[in-house]
């Protein structure tokens, strides 16, 4: 039951940072955020998906240049590059699925590990696409999805619950929304 109860405390804590301290992560938990996103589910468990770690400052000024608001790229250690594949995909818009799926898992773990991160969309934008791939010779095949910047928070009140305002209009119990009339 604890184990439950900190995983929920992770999951409603999980904020977005964008200001990271100068502390490296070291490779045992960038590894663990990895292979937590690897565990994610996978339409027809394809796998349609890939993770490429980013750790060199000088790469990820150059992100930065292309893609202005990706300021936590550069201020945080790290960033992952989630790409879907789409050469794994029964259906070919599935690699979305997949890549979101990896991606909140990577949020998640690395949370868990008192890691800050920073979603940073990509797809389905083709500007951004263009964008990134004019930085990055992605080979083909692979599409990028967002980049993840991952450190340690600067603040120290960087995880705290979220307020969920008007979240009771996001839900409907029982809808009969199939109901032959």
């Amino acid at each position: 039951m604890k184990a439950m109860i900190k995983t929920m405390e992770d999951i409603m804590t999980r904020r977005s940072v964008r200001s990271f301290a100068s502390r490296p992560i070291d490779r045992e938990n960038l590894e663990a955020i990895i292979a937590a996103g690897l565990a994610a589910p996978s339409a027809h468990g394809q796998q349609s998906r890939h993770i490429a770690v980013i750790e060199d400052l000088d790469l990820r000024k150059r992100i930065k240049s292309a893609m202005q608001w990706f300021k936590p790229v550069v201020e945080a250690p790290v960033a992952f590059l989630v790409c879907g594949d789409i050469r794994h995909c029964t259906q070919e818009e599935y690699w979305t699925v997949d890549c979101s799926a990896l991606a909140e898992n990577m949020l998640i773990a690395a949370r868990s590990l008192g890691l800050g991160t920073c979603w940073c969309g990509i797809s389905p934008a083709q500007d951004n696409v263009k964008a990134i791939r004019s930085v990055l010779d992605i080979p083909e095949g692979l599409i990028p999805f967002c980049m993840i910047a991952a450190g340690y928070p600067k603040d120290d009140g960087a995880f705290r619950e979220k307020k969920l305002k008007g979240a009771e209009s996001f839900v409907t119990w029982n809808p009969d929304w199939g109901k032959a009339r």
